[in-house]
């Protein structure tokens, strides 16, 4: 009946991930089937405009649409992701993993990332400000790493390694 109960669902979709063999089945048959964990739960969201959402599992990131039955795209990150998060302005999705932020322009007009903003590790967390001009992300190691979101990627000469780790120099 109605009132006070469970919310009706808006939708749902079954998604299919990649297994260690680079084939596709679906989530929780991947799980059931000993994929390692990463690769078979959906474990990162991201809410992008006009009814855009983005659901990273392992490697892949499927790009849905409110109202469709199928996703309508899958993207594959350079790495396992651990963060996602649109960037509506810009019209970008990021995605953190190891190695650094894999950056789609266009909401993931192909399947390979656009662009790359290294890191010398695993990267865990992402966000991005309200003015989008930069991406930030944390490491494992404690480290906080800042990159420009301007046409073209870092800039030559920004300073820095990107190495993910402090100096440890004989003065510390």
């Amino acid at each position: 009946g109605s009132g006070g109960g469970e919310p009706a669902l808006a939708q749902a979709w079954a998604l299919h991930c990649e297994t260690a063999d680079r084939s596709y089945l679906p989530c929780d048959a991947a799980a059931r089937g000993g994929a390692r964990p990463s690769s078979s739960v959906v474990a990162h969201l991201s809410c992008g405009p006009h009814g855009q959402l983005a659901a990273a599992a392992g490697r892949s990131i499927f790009l849905l649409a409110l109202g469709a039955s199928a996703p309508r795209r899958r993207l594959r990150a350079a790495a396992a992701v651990s963060s996602l998060v649109h960037a509506p302005k810009r019209r970008l999705l990021c995605a953190a993993g190891y190695g650094g932020v894999s950056v789609w322009e266009g909401f993931g007009l192909g399947e390979a990332p656009a662009r790359l903003l290294p890191f010398k590790g695993p990267l865990e967390a992402l966000s991005l400000p309200p003015d989008e001009r930069y991406a930030a992300a944390g490491a494992q190691d404690c480290t906080l790493v800042l990159w420009p979101l301007h046409a073209g990627g870092s800039r030559d000469g920004d300073g820095g390694d990107n190495g993910g780790g402090g100096g440890g120099g004989a003065g510390e």
